[in-house]
C-alpha cells in the first residue's frame, strides 16, 4: 500500500475523550536518499485518510451539535497545534506531546472543563535529526556517514591533511624536513595541509551539529507539510458539510438518475447480465456523490469491505473495479452536453452550501505552540496559508499599513501564538523591509514571547550558525528572539501594569526601549538597533506591541519531577560582579551536565507549564479567569504577584489590557494597533 505523506496516530486511550488528542508527522525522510530499514513505520495512505476523516468528523460535531443553542454562538472551536524545535528525537517529541496532552487533559480549573468539549490537542512532528542519533552506535554512525557524504574535493583534502600531519610526526621526516634546504617551502606545505585538514573537519563538525540539516528539513519538508495537513483538514470539514446537505439538494438527486442510465448503457453486456440494477444505482450515487464532493473519485472508496456490506450481485472484485472505473471515466468526462451542464450546477449549489454553512457559523480557531525551530516552522506555514489576494492583506508598494483576516481557508481563523524560546531573527518584532514574519504575526488575535536571556542553544549554537548563512552585516542583528529580555531596572512581575490602569499605553519606541538581546551590552535596547539599522521613522506598523513578553531568564519555581526543590529553571544566579563571559562558561559547564536546561526548562517549571498551556487553550481571558472567580482586574493583580514570586518580567501588550480587562471591541483595538 502507498505511503502517506504524513502519518496520525491517536494519544488518548479513551475511546471518546472530551479533549481529543492527536499525534501528526510529517514522512519525510531524515535523509532525501530514504529511511533506512530500522526507521519506525509510517501509516499508509488509507490509515492516514482514516484518521484525518475522523478528526474532521470530531471537529464537525464539536461545532454542530454547538449551533443550535444561541448562547454558543459567539464561543469557538479549537484546535491547538505544538511544533518541536531542532535536534528532537521522534520518541522525545511523542513525550513532550503525551505530557501536553495529559496537562491540559487532568487540568481540574472549572475554565479548562467547561471549554474541554470545544478543544482539541494535536502535536506535529516534522522529521528533525538528533545530534547523537537515533540508532545503535549513533555518533560513529553519524561520523562516518558524514565522512561518506563528504564531496571527493574534499575527501582528498582531508585525507591529504591526514597524511601530511601524520607524516611529519615521524622523527626521520621532521628530520629531513629541518635540514633540507627547501625548509621554507615544505612547512609552507605542511602548513596548507593543516588548513585544508582542519577546515574539512569543521565542516563536519558543523555538519554534525545537525542545525544546517534540520533548517533545510524545517523549510522543505516541516512547513510544506504542516501546511498540506492543514489543508487537507480544511477540505475534510467542508466534506463534512457536503456529506450533510448533499442529500437535501434535488438537482444532485436528478444527476443521480442520468448518470445511472449513461453508466447502464455503456455496460458491455456480460458486465450488465451480472450485475443487478440496485447495486449499479448505489455505486452509480457513490460515484456522483464523491465527484461532487472533491471533483474526484478514489478507488480507495470502493475497497473490499464496502462491496461485501453494501452490494448483493455475485461479481468479482475485478469486474466491479472496471464497473467504477467506467463510472469514474463518465463523471468526469468534460463535454459541452446536458449531462455535463447538469454536473457543474449540482457541484455549485453544494458548494455555495458549504460556504454558506461556514459563513453563518464560527469558523474553527488555529492556536499554535512554537518551541525553538518550531516557531520558525509556524510562522512560515503561516505565511503560506495566508491568502496572499485577500483585499485588506494588500496595501501599496509603499505602505504596510493594513488589517488582514483572521480566517484562513474555508473552515479555519487564527487564534493565538505562543513562541517560546524562537529559534527567529529578532527583526521579527522590529519594523522595517526585513521582517519577512510580519505578514505572519499581524493575523494572530494573541501572541505571546517566552524567553530566556541565558539561552545556550539559541545564544552559542543557533547565533554562530546563523552567522554563516543569515544576511546580517552586524553582531546585533545576527541574536535570535528567544534570548530578548527586559531590563533589570523595570522589576520583577508586570513591569508596565500600573501604566495600563492609568490608560497609559506603550508606544512601539517605549516597548523596543525596554527591551535588550546583547548580555555583554546591556545599555543597548532593541529601540537602539531599530534605530540605527532598520531606519525606522515611527510610521511602520507596532509589531512589538502585538506580542505579551514573558522574561524566564530568572525563574524560580520547583520543576515537575517528585520532591524538586524551589531552584533556578532556566538559568544560574549571577553574581554582581560576574563578568559575563564567566558566567556564560559556568552556565554552559552546568548545561553540559545537565543540571540545567536553558531552552527547554520552560515545560519543567510548574509555573510556567500552567501559563503555557492555559493561555494556549483558554487564551488570556480565561487564563485570567482560572486564576480568580472574583473579576479579571484582580485576577491580573494576583498574576502580577505571582510572576514577582517567581522572578518573572512580563511586559503586558496593551490590547491584552484593553480587551481583556476593560472590554473593548476586539476588532477596534486590533485595527487601531496596526494602523498606528
Amino acid at each position: 500500500m502507498s505511503k502517506s505523506l504524513i502519518s496520525i496516530f491517536s494519544l488518548s486511550e479513551e475511546e471518546n475523550p472530551k479533549i481529543p488528542g492527536y499525534f501528526v508527522e510529517s514522512t519525510a525522510p531524515i535523509n532525501v536518499e530514504g529511511d533506512t530499514p530500522q526507521a519506525h513505520k509510517h501509516s499508509t495512505a488509507k490509515e492516514a485518510e482514516q484518521n484525518l476523516n475522523k478528526i474532521a468528523e470530531l471537529l464537525f460535531n464539536k461545532l454542530d451539535t454547538r449551533i443550535n443553542n444561541p448562547e454558543n454562538r459567539k464561543d469557538f472551536v479549537e484546535i491547538v497545534f505544538a511544533i518541536h524545535g531542532f535536534n528532537n528525537s521522534r520518541a522525545a517529541t511523542k513525550a513532550r506531546y503525551q505530557e501536553i496532552y495529559n496537562y491540559i487533559k487532568t487540568d481540574s480549573s472549572q475554565q479548562v472543563q467547561d471549554r474541554a468539549n470545544k478543544l482539541m490537542f494535536i502535536g506535529y512532528r516534522w522529521p528533525s535529526e538528533t545530534l547523537v542519533g537515533d540508532e545503535p552506535g549513533g555518533v560513529w554512525q553519524k561520523l562516518c556517514a558524514a565522512f561518506t557524504a563528504l564531496p571527493l574535493l574534499a575527501r582528498a583534502m582531508l585525507i591529504g591533511g591526514i597524511i601530511g600531519i601524520g607524516l611529519s610526526m615521524l622523527p626521520q621526516v621532521r628530520q629531513f624536513m629541518y635540514t633540507n634546504p627547501f625548509f621554507y617551502i615544505n612547512a609552507i606545505i605542511l602548513l596548507v595541509l593543516m588548513v585544508l585538514f582542519f577546515f574539512v573537519i569543521s565542516l563536519i563538525l558543523l555538519r554534525a551539529l545537525v542545525y544546517f540539516r534540520d533548517n533545510y528539513r524545517a523549510s522543505n519538508f516541516g512547513v510544506p507539510d504542516l501546511v498540506e495537513f492543514i489543508r487537507q483538514l480544511d477540505k475534510a470539514l467542508v466534506n463534512q458539510v457536503k456529506e450533510k446537505y448533499i442529500h437535501n439538494i434535488s438537482l444532485i438527486n436528478k444527476l443521480k438518475e442520468q448518470f445511472n442510465y449513461k453508466v447502464k448503457n455503456a455496460l458491455n453486456p456480460e458486465l450488465q447480465a451480472i450485475v443487478n440494477e440496485q447495486d449499479l444505482e448505489l455505486i452509480c450515487n457513490q460515484v456522483v456523490e464523491s465527484y461532487c464532493k472533491d471533483k474526484t473519485v478514489s478507488l480507495e472508496e470502493f475497497d473490499e469491505s464496502w462491496i461485501f456490506k453494501k452490494t448483493t450481485s455475485s461479481i468479482t472484485k475485478q469486474d466491479f473495479e472496471e464497473i467504477v472505473k467506467l463510472a469514474t471515466r463518465l463523471i468526469a468526462r468534460d463535454v459541452e452536453d446536458e449531462f455535463h451542464e447538469l454536473r457543474e450546477a449540482a457541484i455549485e449549489l453544494l458548494e455555495n452550501q458549504a460556504k454558506r454553512y461556514w459563513k453563518e457559523r464560527n469558523r474553527i480557531k488555529l492556536t499554535f505552540i512554537g518551541h525553538s525551530m518550531g516557531a520558525y516552522v509556524v510562522t512560515n506555514a503561516v505565511r503560506l496559508l495566508s491568502n496572499v489576494f485577500d483585499l485588506s492583506s494588500v496595501g501599496t508598494l509603499g505602505s504596510t499599513k493594513k488589517v488582514p483576516a483572521l480566517t484562513i481557508g474555508r473552515a479555519f481563523c487564527f487564534g493565538r501564538l505562543l513562541l517560546i524560546s524562537p529559534d527567529i531573527p529578532i527583526n521579527t518584532i522590529l519594523s522595517g523591509r526585513a521582517n519577512f514574519l510580519r505578514s505572519s504575526l499581524r493575523r494572530f488575535e494573541e501572541a505571546y514571547l517566552f524567553s530566556n536571556e541565558g539561552d545556550l542553544a539559541l545564544r552559542l549554537a543557533s547565533t554562530v550558525a546563523n552567522y554563516i548563512f543569515f544576511p546580517a552585516s552586524t553582531r546585533e542583528s545576527g541574536y535570535r528572539l528567544g534570548n530578548v529580555a527586559i531590563k533589570n531596572n523595570q522589576g520583577s512581575g508586570i513591569v508596565n501594569l500600573e501604566q495600563l490602569k492609568q490608560y497609559q499605553k506603550l508606544s512601539q519606541n517605549e516597548v523596543l526601549e525596554s527591551l535588550f538581546v546583547d548580555s555583554f551590552d546591556l545599555q543597548q535596547s532593541l529601540k537602539d538597533i531599530q534605530k540605527r539599522y532598520h531606519g525606522f521613522q515611527g510610521t511602520e506598523e507596532e509589531i512589538a506591541s502585538l506580542f505579551t513578553y514573558f522574561d524566564c531568564t530568572d525563574y524560580t519555581d520547583q520543576i515537575i519531577k517528585p520532591n524538586s526543590a524551589l531552584q533556578r529553571v532556566l538559568s544560574l544566579k549571577r553574581g554582581r560582579w560576574e563578568p559575563g563571559l564567566i558566567y556564560y562558561i559556568r552556565l554552559t559547564l552546568a548545561s553540559a551536565l545537565r543540571k540545567i536546561n536553558t531552552h527547554g526548562g520552560y515545560f519543567d517549571g510548574q509555573f510556567t507549564q500552567q501559563l503555557m498551556y492555559r493561555l494556549a487553550f483558554l487564551g488570556f481571558g480565561g487564563f485570567l479567569d482560572s486564576l480568580s472567580q472574583n473579576n479579571r482586574q484582580s485576577a491580573l493583580d494576583y498574576l502580577c504577584e505571582e510572576c514577582d514570586r517567581r522572578k518573572i518580567q512580563v511586559l503586558l501588550s496593551p490590547a491584552r489590557y484593553e480587551i481583556d480587562i476593560l472590554g473593548c471591541d476586539r476588532q477596534r483595538i486590533r485595527r487601531e494597533m496596526l494602523k498606528s
